[in-house]
């Protein structure tokens, strides 16, 4: 199998791609390729991914190596003759997988070159990856994202049931013959004991804090309704990103400084002991999923919405589908803790369970059979010199334009 990633970072797609990684080398006993895009890399999680995967650079297929140039600018670069070591990396691989279509195109590019045909899925991570609205002409480089997408159909790999429904409502394709699966986690022994914990009902959050996380800020508002209501509660948040600043302001705005606190990045390795030293978990992502799988009764916080409100724990819902709005029937976030604040012993170990069980139906052990049923699909044909070209000239000319930019960096909000 090979996996391209445009920048080893410690973010969920990242994550996911080192469980399918670790499991890969478990079944089959043999390493995956994983093919960077970009050379800055999170050098903790680089050491951790190259013991069950073999890493390479895009940039390594191409003159100019050396350069420190970005990867839409060098992938305009001839490629260099075939390299026997490169080769090794890419033989006897049946599947390929990517997260965009820029990533798609380069791959196919280096199998082309090196006389490999073997068909290429794409995920869709977020639902606006291949929907988000444009203000004014959408770009080439945005159609043939969009072009290669619709085009792939089973190759086309979608991580839960009911987004194909939202997809079609705001696109004007439709993907209904996409390939179906939930992304995978890691599944062990639930040990968690929540009888361990004091009076204070402590809560957390773990990933990037990005805008379209919007529970990041308001789950402050929902900390401070909670305490003057007479609740114990602490929350914590894990991770880094773009709303460090505003949630340390709003965290001083709201008087909270003694029951929220920003407690930084951890690595990945991490994140079942940290999550687990905790009542309940708020998130989205294969990180709600990951507490789940660790016993920790885990609250859903819908991406993009403004108000606080929840499908429920991920034990709530039914199907593999939890992530996007306007699916199921909402509740208050401060409800959901209320009620847990009041439950005995018994009540709370019997949550944990219900969380557990539910996170059982995500295991990464099933995602190995997934790919492999796609192996023999035909690959998709497509002009990949044309559209390298085309795609890197029409990102640089748009990148040019800086309030562009901005727009797009903001296009899951």
């Amino acid at each position: 199998m090979i996996l391209c990633l445009y920048a080893l970072q410690n973010g969920g797609v990242e994550t996911y791609y080192y469980r399918l990684a670790s499991e890969y080398l478990k079944q089959k006993n043999e390493k995956i390729t994983l093919i960077l895009l970009n050379k800055n890399v999170n050098s903790d999680f680089y050491d951790k991914f190259i013991k069950v995967a073999n890493v390479c650079f895009y940039s390594d297929f191409l003159y100019g190596r050396s350069l420190s140039i970005p990867i839409s600018i060098h992938a305009l670069f001839p490629f260099k003759n075939k390299n026997k070591s490169l080769f090794e990396l890419l033989k006897d691989k049946s599947i390929a997988h990517v997260a965009t279509g820029f990533e798609f195109v380069l791959i196919k590019k280096i199998l082309c070159k090196y006389g490999l045909n073997i068909p290429v899925t794409m995920g869709m991570y977020h639902i606006k990856e291949f929907s988000f609205k444009v203000p004014n002409k959408m770009p080439y480089f945005e159609k043939t994202n969009r072009t290669i997408f619709r085009e792939l159909k089973r190759l086309r790999i979608l991580f839960n049931d009911t987004v194909s429904m939202k997809f079609n409502s705001i696109s004007p394709f439709n993907i209904d013959d996409s390939t179906v699966f939930p992304i995978g986690i890691d599944i062990k022994e639930n040990s968690y004991n929540p009888s361990s914990f004091g009076n204070v009902v402590s809560i957390c959050s773990i990933g990037r804090l990005v805008r379209f996380k919007t529970y990041n800020l308001w789950m402050l508002n929902v900390i401070r309704d909670l305490i003057d209501n007479g609740n114990k509660v602490n929350y914590h948040i894990y991770g880094y990103g773009e709303l460090d600043n505003e949630i340390k302001n709003k965290i001083d705005d709201l008087g909270l400084n003694d029951s929220v606190f920003l407690m930084g990045e951890i690595d990945y390795s991490d994140f079942s002991r940290v999550v687990s030293k905790y009542n309940l978990f708020i998130g989205s992502g294969t990180a709600l999923l990951e507490s789940a799988a660790c016993g920790v009764p885990s609250i859903i916080a819908i991406e993009s919405i403004q108000e606080p409100y929840t499908y429920g724990y991920i034990s709530d819902v039914p199907g593999i589908s939890y992530n996007t709005d306007d699916m199921y029937k909402k509740v208050a976030v401060a409800d959901i803790i209320e009620s847990y604040c009041k439950l005995n012993s018994d009540g709370r170990k019997s949550l944990s369970n219900k969380n557990y069980i539910k996170a059982k139906e995500f295991s990464i052990s099933n995602n190995i059979k997934e790919f492999d049923l796609l192996k023999n699909d035909d690959p998709y044909v497509g002009r990949y010199n044309y559209y390298i070209y085309l795609f890197s000239f029409n990102f640089i000319l748009f990148a040019s334009r800086f309030n562009m930019v901005d727009w797009y960096k903001s296009r899951y909000e």
